[in-house]
Parts: structure tokens; C-alpha cells; sequence
């Protein structure tokens, strides 16, 4: 890409267009690059030797509100979060987790886990519908701007 990069074009987009779902599809599989994407709103982190098929599914996940990392990405992905888990192991939970109700909190813990809309109203015997809405309300509650941000903060939170 001529003028941005990927890490600094999801952000734009996400800035400008929050509802979008973007998946970052590249040769980088650096740690940080890969972060910042996420980080930045990413929904979805591919390589590019990634097949057609399993783009197509990455599609699918991430239109159908799940998000999909690829394995050897999301090695990497653990790794950053235990190292983020380990820097504030010392610091207490942050206050805006205690503002979520012992339901909202399981969503969160589902999210973390990967699971789509769907995967979590089965698991919870709720309507796809009502946990649009409660992630909304969380998404709402946490300042946050997307599931994978959401993911972010359940890990980091320990929900």
C-alpha cells in the first residue's frame, strides 16, 4: 500500500466508519504489527499464503460477528497478552469491569473464547438478537469500539 499501511488504514476506517469489519490480510507476521492491527479494530488477521478457502471463512466469521485470527497468528496473539497480563498483574481490575452484570460478563467471556453471535446464544439459550444487544450495551459501557477490543479487555481483565 502506496500511503498507509494496513495497521494505520484499519484505523482510519475505523475512525471514520466504526461498523465496518475489516480483515487485515498480509505478509507481516511481526508481533507488533499484528497487535496494533487488532488493537486498531481489526476484526480478522490473515497471511497471505492463507488459502482462498479459508478466506472465504474468514469472511463468513467475521460478517456473521465473530473474528477469526489465523493459528500461527494467534500464537503470537497469546503471547502478547500474557505479556500485557504479566505487566499488570500488580494492578487491580479495571473499575469499568465492575459495571457489568454477571451475564454481560460471561458474553465477555465467550467473546475472549472467539465464539460468533451465534456459538453464544446457544450456549446461553438466548436469541441471536439478544446478544447483539448485550454486547452492544457492554460495547457501550466499556467505551470500547468492537468485539475484538472486547476480547481484548476480557483477557486482559481476567473476566
Amino acid at each position: 500500500m502506496p500511503e498507509v499501511n494496513g495497521v494505520e488504514a484499519t484505523e482510519m476506517i475505523k475512525k471514520e466508519f466504526p461498523n465496518i469489519k475489516i480483515i487485515v490480510l498480509t505478509t507481516f507476521n511481526d508481533d507488533e504489527y499484528i497487535y496494533d492491527a487488532l488493537k486498531n479494530g481489526a476484526s480478522g488477521y490473515l497471511l497471505k499464503d492463507t488459502s482462498p478457502v479459508e478466506i472465504l471463512k474468514a469472511v463468513r466469521t467475521v460478517y456473521n460477528g465473530g473474528a477469526l485470527i489465523q493459528s500461527e497468528v494467534a500464537v503470537k496473539v497469546i503471547d502478547k497478552f500474557s505479556q500485557l497480563a504479566k505487566k499488570t498483574e500488580d494492578k487491580h481490575i479495571d473499575s469499568k469491569a465492575e459495571l457489568l452484570t454477571d451475564r454481560e460478563i460471561e458474553i465477555c467471556r465467550l467473546i475472549a473464547e472467539g465464539k460468533n453471535n451465534k456459538e453464544i446464544s446457544g450456549e446461553l439459550f438466548l436469541s441471536q438478537g439478544t446478544v447483539k444487544n448485550h454486547i452492544t450495551k457492554i460495547l457501550i459501557k466499556l467505551d470500547l469500539r468492537d468485539r475484538t477490543q472486547l476480547a481484548i479487555f476480557s483477557i486482559k481483565n481476567e473476566l
